[in-house]
């Protein structure tokens, strides 16, 4: 938490810390964490500040055992703090997205922000490792 300390008198650092917590703890969360993103860059005029606080809280608690999902992918484009031109702003947080595992699942969700400044395109991946054992071994129950 003291990665964090810099953050804390910020508005949005104690319910940014619950909503990140749990979007960490229930799976196919990546919905739920692109409307959050969305609901709050609408929000902020220092959009760089809120996006440092995300990728620090998100590698935090990432590293944490009641974590599911092994890896984040967030996109973000638009005009950031009211530049003239658009940019697009990645955070990798965990191991990178692999599409080709088939023992991964990966949630996408795609929300878009209205802000002052203009429109944020947000699109977040989510990808969990499964275990393929426990799923033949669920499916082979319930067959018999």
């Amino acid at each position: 938490m003291n990665k964090l300390r810099r953050f804390s008198e910020n508005s949005y650092f104690k319910e940014g810390v619950q909503f990140i917590m749990f979007s960490l703890k229930h799976p196919n969360s990546a919905d739920f964490l692109a409307t959050y993103l969305s609901k709050e860059l609408q929000k902020h005029k220092k959009q760089h500040f809120f996006l440092n606080f995300i990728q620090k809280t998100l590698q935090t608690f990432n590293k944490k055992e009641f974590c599911i999902p092994k890896s984040i992918k967030i996109q973000i484009k638009g005009r950031f703090n009211g530049v003239p031109r658009s940019k697009r702003r990645i955070l990798q947080i965990g191991n990178p997205m692999s599409v080709i595992n088939l023992n991964t699942k990966i949630y996408y969700s795609q929300q878009t922000s209205f802000s002052d400044n203009g429109t944020f395109g947000i699109k977040v991946w989510i990808s969990e490792i499964i275990d393929i054992e426990k799923t033949k071994n669920d499916t082979g129950t319930q067959k018999a």
